[in-house]
């Protein structure tokens, strides 16, 4: 892939989450940093390789992260990873994070100079930051071209959309994505933000451009924040996973 039609990332963080945060184990700020640190590693050498042509880091918790610009700062191409933060937190956090997420997206969206300076249809994509997709370049070599959305649909054991790895035009977002945090208010739902995510997709998927599956599912490194479990130790279900979209590609799982 060359750099030219290579995406921009965003990577995704709340470094301190807020006290009344749900459905999340992995709290410590330290820690969190931490992971930060080792995924903005990952990708800026995915950046060098070409993989990606930029990094935005969209943090909204307004945590000290000299650490990470410093990182950042002894890259090959640290002219292409920029930082942006903002006071993002000023909700419940009964909301959820799939809501509190895309309201980062957001203003990441329409403040990224890396971003507004791309073409319309530039392809973006957003990364929970503290996650690893090791397997980011064959996705990427191997998406749709035509489409203007890219998400990870699964039909088993429920109907849902992975959210910690999605791809976008930038227009497209503008257009169809731009204040869906709204739509995704847990506090005002018993369904999982993937699952409202889902519904949304599928909606768009009637008229518009939308992949809704990968060519392969993407394999990933981290600490989970729901229950603090590691990735690796979820090899067997990938594998799984890796053999059911090669036999039976039209089961979703």
């Amino acid at each position: 892939m060359s750099q030219t039609d290579a995406p921009i990332l965003i990577l995704t963080a709340t470094i301190a989450p807020p006290a009344d945060a749900t459905n999340l184990s992995r709290t410590d700020p330290a820690a969190r940093l931490n992971d930060y640190a080792s995924a903005l590693r990952y990708y800026a050498a995915c950046l060098e390789r070409a993989v990606i042509s930029g990094i935005v880091f969209a943090e909204n918790s307004l945590a000290d992260i000299s650490v990470l610009r410093q990182l950042a700062a002894q890259s090959s191409r640290p002219e292409r990873i920029e930082f942006i933060q903002f006071a993002g937190l000023d909700h419940p956090g009964r909301c959820g994070r799939g809501y509190g997420e895309f309201k980062l997206l957001d203003h990441a969206m329409r403040e990224s100079a890396l971003i507004n300076d791309a073409p319309p249809d530039a392809e973006v994509w957003k990364i929970t930051g503290r996650y690893e997709v090791l397997n980011l370049a064959p996705i990427l070599a191997r998406r749709s071209p035509e489409c203007d959305l890219w998400a990870h649909c699964r039909n088993l054991p429920r109907r849902w959309a992975d959210m910690y790895l999605l791809g976008w035009r930038r227009e497209f977002y503008h257009r169809h994505l731009e204040g869906i945090y709204r739509e995704l208010d847990q506090s005002a739902s018993a369904a999982s933000a993937e699952q409202m995510f889902r519904d949304k997709v599928d909606t768009l998927a009637l008229k518009q451009r939308v992949c809704r599956r990968f060519a392969e599912p993407p394999d990933l490194r981290g600490i989970r924040g729901l229950d603090g479990a590691a990735y690796s130790d979820q090899r067997l279900k990938q594998l799984v996973r890796r053999v059911c979209d090669n036999l039976f590609p039209w089961v979703w799982i």
